[in-house]
This record gives structure tokens, C-alpha cells and sequence, in this order.
């Protein structure tokens, strides 16, 4: 006895939106027998015989569509051994949490954008006083003279370059650890 939800390969391909050659294909390796003739006397088929076959599984996990690279997967497995679960790591999390914003309440912490920030007024304020150590050792020195002036403002800018380019590369590297994390904290 074939049920209303019989349907010939077409009319599976159109319900399906899939093309006429894959329902024959899915019909021939999956030996999926006829249920009987339509008017015209083609082969019609039960759908819920096919709807295995054409209907795309819907995956149980919430990251579908995406795979886990070796290095999380390497991750995931060292977490498990050092928690035994992911609840035990999720916890252990939370604790971690919960502690960091103590800290930050209690200001024991503080946050990347302020280091950022603290450490560039600092090195600029440094910069700024590098270059007022000549006009002091002139004040001082009655010897002193402009030459040594150019020699000792030469030295001071080398010093001062890489002062600074120490400290580009000190925010840098503190802005990519942090970066599209807003809300991180760093140890004081």
C-alpha cells in the first residue's frame, strides 16, 4: 500500500532541491525499492524511505560547522588531564574569574588599556626631561662648552631613541597579548 507521501524521482528532486540524477543515485546504492506506479507508470517511492539519504543530519555539537584544529584538540586533552573534566575546568575558571575581579576591585590589578596608557605619559615625560639635562649642565659646568653641548644633545638623543623604541616594542607586545580583550587585567 503506498502512502500519500510517495513521490517519483522528479517529483523527490523538486521536493528535495536536489537534482534528478542524485535521487536515482541515492535510489540505486541504498537499493531503495519502488512502493508502486504513478498515472504515468514510473516507479514512486515512500519519502521516508529517501528522507535519510537527502535529508542533511542536523549535528548534536553547538560548534557546527566548524572543526577543531590539532593545537585545541592538544588543549582540550591537557585541560582534561590536569581537571579530569570540563566542569572541573570550567569551575576552576569561574574561581579564576571571580579572583581577578577582586583584584581589580581592590586595585591590585590593573587594567591593559590603563598600563598602556601609564606607560606612554611615563616614557614622554622621560623624553622631555632627557632634554633639559643639557641646559642643566651648562648652568652647572662654567667650562662648558657649546660643542660639548652638540656631543652630549647627540648622545642623549641615541639614549632617548631607544628608550622610546623600547618602550613601542613594550606596548606593542602588551597591546597584541591584550588585544580584543577590553576587559582583561594584567599584574601590577
Amino acid at each position: 500500500m503506498t502512502s500519500k507521501y510517495a513521490m517519483n524521482k522528479t517529483e523527490a528532486a523538486n521536493y528535495w532541491k536536489k537534482s534528478p540524477n542524485t535521487i536515482k543515485k541515492v535510489i540505486e546504492e541504498n537499493d531503495i525499492p519502488p512502493c508502486g506506479k504513478d498515472k504515468r507508470g514510473n516507479d514512486i517511492f515512500e519519502c521516508k524511505d529517501l528522507a535519510p539519504y537527502l535529508v542533511e543530519q542536523k549535528k548534536t555539537s553547538r560548534r557546527r560547522n566548524k572543526t577543531l584544529s590539532d593545537s585545541k584538540v592538544e588543549e582540550i586533552q591537557e585541560l582534561l588531564l590536569a581537571f579530569g573534566s570540563m566542569k572541573e575546568f570550567k569551575e576552576y575558571e569561574m574561581a579564576l574569574g571571580q579572583q581577578q575581579k577582586r583584584e581589580l576591585e581592590q586595585r591590585q590589578l590593573v587594567k591593559s588599556h590603563e598600563i598602556i596608557t601609564v606607560w606612554g605619559s611615563t616614557f614622554s615625560t622621560l623624553k622631555k626631561k632627557v632634554r633639559q639635562i643639557t641646559t642643566e649642565v651648562e648652568r652647572i659646568c662654567d667650562t662648558w662648552t657649546p660643542k660639548h653641548s652638540e656631543r652630549l644633545d647627540k648622545k642623549l638623543d641615541t639614549i632617548s631613541t631607544e628608550i622610546t623604541r623600547k618602550a613601542q616594542e613594550f606596548a606593542n607586545e602588551l597591546h597584541e597579548h591584550c588585544s580584543g580583550d577590553e576587559g582583561s587585567s594584567s599584574g601590577h
